[in-house]
């Protein structure tokens, strides 16, 4: 006969869940830099021309770029030469990061035009030249020289790869200081080393956001600094007749929060700033409120310089803006619509979970579309510009809603199998311990753990651990936002604290509510070692309860965004809860699997010591 064992629940919980955290936690750590992007189309698309060479409305580019310079905030701002610039060209009042609003995620936003499931980058991690083509790369095909001024290296891997003149300056990026040496060292080289396209960054008005807050007065006071850097390229650029057909673009990558930080979708990350100014720019002095997104800047710039968008490019044009003609118009729409009709096609290949209905649905708007496209061709061959631009726009628009059509199925469906997945393997868990159980293979058992004269002490510790943590998560702002933390090394520090003082108060405070509980009824345990069975079980048992939330919250995001994030972006705290809270946790449950392996060895210890008495006592 098979001898029945002794199965203890808490040893295997621990050994599951650790496990499990564990492997999320550190793959969603991991995921920081790459993501399992099932959306990503970059190595499916192909070139597509415009239709005919097109007229190019500027020669030469000037790229200001302040990090981290909300709209709101430089309106406040004593701005002379930014204010210059508005009067002189087109203010976006809604200009909006992509997500998450994080600086290498609308840097690349901004120099592919494309969206962050393509450009494949999702945090400032990304530390690697980009895998698709920039603005840079198609205007470096022409004769025109390509410059960068900067202190992020960040800079240059996305752009420095085609640049002429390089002009790095080495100081911590986003520190307080430093954008006066950019502006010097360009100024001083920029006669030698003048370029046709100019990109110059400053980053302290991130850095000091990051300090100090966006509602402070040194944020103002370094934006208005910036200003002041400004104008002086501004006036030497003038002075020397480098203003000559240029066009001034001045923009910023994210938005700040007012205590401080960026990276989630509130209104205050997101609300970044951007300027079309001097050549080329229509309607001086104007303000757009339309909602325009950081991949909408780069195929704006290639339409002004006549040359082909990227086929990886989503990104919107700006024709309002931009003083093209009616057959440029219809060139770009064109190809734009070709352009999201060949990604959706291919990422209606990529997907599969979708119904055969919605499918067949998507198929045939594509039929649609490339008749429009045909017939937006047919006109544009007969110089009907304006009605080939209105019937190439028809078929942009319904590409990008059948895209949005189809992103929002796939989530959908995923987030369903996702629950069905989570709902299945736990029953499978319970169901084959009910089944072992009533065979008598197994005896359930949890050491003793939660007997009535024991679950008093373990529930109250709980509680306790629990509320202090808390209790310090309210006083020092640890909350999980972007706006506390901006990468995984800022989220770790608080929450090693945090839970440093879990393990403390987890594991010791049992002991003495076990004392204070048990000290009448056991008037015979006068030592430690009378007590430390008890202890051992205490705090097993105050883990166990303390990881019902952890557990609890690593199924929510399971079911919510799957055991690591995809290209479905999670909002970025609760990445970082997920990547710190699980990996901790597992740390916890370390502790507590060696106590049941100590309190398993003492029992069966105590068993052989019994035995051998009564094997004494026999002879």
């Amino acid at each position: 006969m098979m001898q029945k064992q002794k199965l203890n629940l808490l040893f295997i919980w621990f050994i599951i869940f650790s496990t499990l955290q564990l492997s999320f936690g550190l793959r969603t750590t991991v995921s920081q830099i790459d993501l399992n992007n099932r959306l990503n189309i970059r190595d499916e698309v192909v070139a597509i021309p415009l239709i005919e060479a097109a007229e190019n409305i500027t020669d030469k580019l000037l790229i200001f770029f302040v990090d981290g310079m909300r709209y709101d905030r430089m309106l406040d701002a004593n701005t002379p030469n930014m204010d210059a610039l508005r009067a002189n060209g087109t203010t976006f009042a809604n200009f909006r990061s992509v997500l998450p609003s994080y600086s290498r995620v609308n840097y690349a936003a901004f120099t592919t035009g494309s969206s962050t499931n393509i450009t494949n980058v999702y945090s400032n991690g990304y530390d690697k030249e980009l895998a698709i083509p920039t603005f840079y790369d198609v205007i470096s095909t022409t004769n025109r020289t390509l410059g960068i001024a900067t202190g992020s290296i960040a800079w240059v891997l996305f752009l420095g790869k085609n640049a002429d003149v390089i002009t790095k300056i080495d100081y911590e990026y986003h520190a307080t200081t430093g954008d006066e040496a950019i502006k010097d060292a360009l100024l001083e080289t920029i006669d030698e080393n003048y370029s046709d396209i100019q990109l110059v960054t400053f980053g302290t008005v991130d850095g000091m956001g990051h300090e100090v807050g966006a509602a402070s007065p040194e944020y103002i006071e370094t934006i208005e600094n910036v200003d002041s850097y400004i104008g002086e390229i501004l006036d030497y650029y003038q002075s020397h007749g480098y203003l000559e057909n240029t066009t001034i673009v001045l923009f910023s990558d994210h938005g700040m929060a007012d205590i401080g930080g960026h990276g989630d979708d509130k209104d205050q990350q997101t609300h970044a700033t951007l300027i079309l100014a001097g050549n080329g720019i229509k309607n001086k002095g104007t303000i757009e409120n339309d909602l325009v997104k950081m991949n909408n800047v780069a195929p704006t710039i290639l339409t002004m310089f006549g040359l082909p968008l990227t086929p990886t490019m989503n990104g919107k044009i700006l024709y309002d803006t931009i003083n093209i003609s009616n057959q440029t118009k219809a060139q770009y729409e064109i190809q734009t619509a070709e352009i999201m009709k060949q990604q959706l096609e291919i990422s209606l290949d990529k997907i599969k979970l979708i119904s055969k209905n919605s499918r067949e649905v998507i198929s045939n708007g594509i039929t649609r579309l490339q008749r429009n496209i045909t017939d937006a061709k047919i006109e544009y061959n007969l110089n009907s510009y304006e009605t080939a631009f209105s019937i190439a726009k028809i078929a942009e628009n319904d590409a990008r809603f059948f895209l949005s059509s189809l992103y929002f199925q796939l989530n959908a469906a995923m987030n369903l199998m996702r629950n069905l997945v989570i709902l299945g393997i736990i029953t499978i868990i319970l169901f084959t311990i009910f089944f072992l159980n009533q065979r008598k293979i197994i005896e359930i058992s949890s050491g003793e753990v939660f007997t009535k004269e024991l679950i008093l002490p373990e529930i109250i510790s709980a509680f306790i651990t629990l509320g202090f943590v808390v209790g310090m998560f309210l006083i020092f702002g640890f909350g999980y936002s972007a706006t506390h933390f901006n990468s995984a090394p800022q989220a770790l520090i608080p929450n090693l604290t945090a839970f440093g003082i879990i393990i403390v108060l987890g594991i010791f405070q049992p002991w003495l509510f076990t004392y204070l509980f048990g000290r009448k009824k056991y008037p015979e345990f006068t030592t430690f070692k009378d007590w430390n069975s008890r202890f051992l079980r205490t705090s097993i048992g105050t883990i166990a309860f303390l990881s019902l939330p952890v557990v609890g919250f690593m199924l929510f995001y399971i079911s919510k965004w799957g055991p690591w994030p995809t290209w479905y972006l999670p909002k970025i705290g609760h990445l970082y809860a997920f990547m710190v809270i699980p990996v901790l946790s597992s740390i916890f449950y370390i502790v507590a699997i060696i106590f049941t392996i100590i309190l398993w060895k003492k029992e069966k210890s105590s068993i052989t010591k019994e035995k051998l008495s009564m094997l004494d006592n026999n002879q």
